[in-house]
């Protein structure tokens, strides 16, 4: 699978300064499998080093944390490493505290020695351990976004196409369109998850059996997150998270036309009420990276947080295919785009998504009756950003919106064809499909009248 990450690695592979590098994410993001190839691709030999499947390497850290001391070890046991020439990973590092703590270390007496660290979010921030503050870099990792899906079809003829789009330079024809959105929705049956996108794109000729596997493989994993739950947090503490982490997928897929709404607690949990008893459970699923929590503005005004509350916010999920597995939503309906009443829930997580893997934090509105999906700050900026799910783009909301703080620029994604980018009353129509290449829009200006 092509990562658009991979740069960054490259990046990080020649900076003075270097610091070791810890890969941030969910379970079966594909961190092991973007790290190894990367050393592969990079360098002379790689030391991998498991300390989940290979529990003796913890004694390799027990006497102390030298990193020559421990270079020595490793030599004993036959990973020999040549600095400049070696990348030395640390997988499942959760899994050996003093491993994480011995980063600091390298960092300090060992610079030049290229260390690479990848674990599970579940044990890396919600363990107690000695973590090496300001002596590692982070890089995180999401899901696969829809342009890696794309490239994991080889679909570099309609990249090219979105790319000329989104610089000004071509249109999107109807045709071309068409077999986007298919993909779109094929994406928002299969999700990100690169195990899965792989399974289902060998099977895609045949789209029900494709379909199929991808539910069953998304099935299994949503029973091994669990089991993390149960394995980093306690039995009743589990038991707890699993219920509240089902009940965000449930409550968003109750959405209706006007949008995901605040997350609910009344009867999430039995005798449990109100959001001071829950926010740890809130918090531990967010740092586990299976939840995104998006704050509720109640006022459009820079800063946008100090205008929210802790306790007001929308629950999404970390990737559309595991939602939709979670909801038991039937693939033919989203193949078909017939979601019923709720038709919109799905492709309100999947611009959240795109927002998170270009590293974009966006927040949402309300006020009186009328709110907007999604606000991003941008520069001096607020920009609103409104979901449709279908070919319908009319919305009262961003009408009320802008009739009240009259935004510079807003944008509108849809189902709906769009030829090429142009604002039209200060509102700028994309193709929800385009969502990932927004990043490049806002810093390239939205309209072609803002490009340098």
């Amino acid at each position: 699978m092509l990562r658009q990450c991979k740069q960054q690695l490259l990046n990080w592979k020649s900076a003075p300064g270097r610091k070791p590098l810890i890969l941030l994410g969910a379970r079966q993001v594909g961190k092991t499998y973007l790290i190894k190839e990367f050393g592969l691709e990079n360098f002379k030999n790689t030391v991998y080093l498991n300390f989940e499947s290979n529990a003796d390497l913890k004694r390799v850290f027990e006497q102390d944390l030298d990193p020559s001391r421990i270079m020595s070890d490793l030599r004993l046991l036959g990973h020999v490493c040549e600095e400049g020439q070696t990348l030395l990973v640390f997988d499942e590092i959760q899994n050996c505290p003093r491993a994480l703590t011995s980063l600091k270390y390298f960092c300090e007496r060992r610079p030049g020695t290229h260390v690479c660290a990848a674990g599970s979010l579940l044990g890396l921030f919600l363990a107690e351990t000695s973590f090496p503050v300001g002596k590692v870099e982070f890089l995180p990792m999401y899901p696969m976004s829809f342009r890696e899906f794309l490239l994991a079809l080889n679909a570099t003829e309609m990249l090219g196409t979105i790319e000329r789009f989104i610089e000004g330079r071509g249109q999107i024809g109807p045709v071309q369109h068409d077999w986007l959105f298919e993909r779109f929705k094929q994406y928002l049956i299969i999700g990100g998850l690169p195990e899965v996108v792989g399974k289902s794109l060998d099977l895609l000729s045949q789209p029900d059996v494709s379909y199929t596997s991808a539910r069953a493989l998304q099935a299994q994993l949503v029973i091994n997150y669990v089991a993390d739950m149960a394995k980093h947090s306690g039995k009743i503490n589990s038991m707890h998270i699993e219920r509240l982490w089902h009940e965000s997928a449930t409550q968003l897929a109750r959405t209706e036309e006007h949008g995901a709404r605040k997350f609910k607690f009344k009867d999430v949990i039995p005798n449990i009420r109100g959001y001071e008893r829950l926010a740890h459970v809130i918090d531990w699923l967010t740092k586990a990276g299976l939840s995104l929590k998006v704050p509720i503005c109640n006022k459009s005004t820079h800063p946008l947080k100090a205008f929210s509350k802790e306790s007001i916010f929308k629950l999404y999920t970390f990737d559309v295919g595991i939602l939709g597995a979670m909801t038991s939503l039937q693939p033919s309906a989203v193949a078909s785009y017939d979601f019923g009443t709720y038709k919109g829930f799905l492709s309100e997580n999947f611009v959240l998504q795109e927002l998170h893997s270009q590293n974009l934090r966006p927040m949402s509105w309300s006020e009186g009756v009328s709110e907007i999906e999604f606000l991003l700050e941008s520069g001096s900026d607020i920009i609103p950003i409104e979901v449709k799910s279908g070919n319908q783009t009319k919305a009262k909301s961003l009408k009320s919106y802008r009739d009240r703080y009259n935004p510079r620029l807003s944008v509108k994604f849809s189902g709906k064809h769009i030829e090429s980018i142009k604002a039209q009353d200060g509102v700028v129509n994309l193709p929800i499909y385009t969502t990932g290449w927004l990043g490049e829009l806002l810093a390239h200006g939205l309209a072609p009248g803002q490009r340098s």
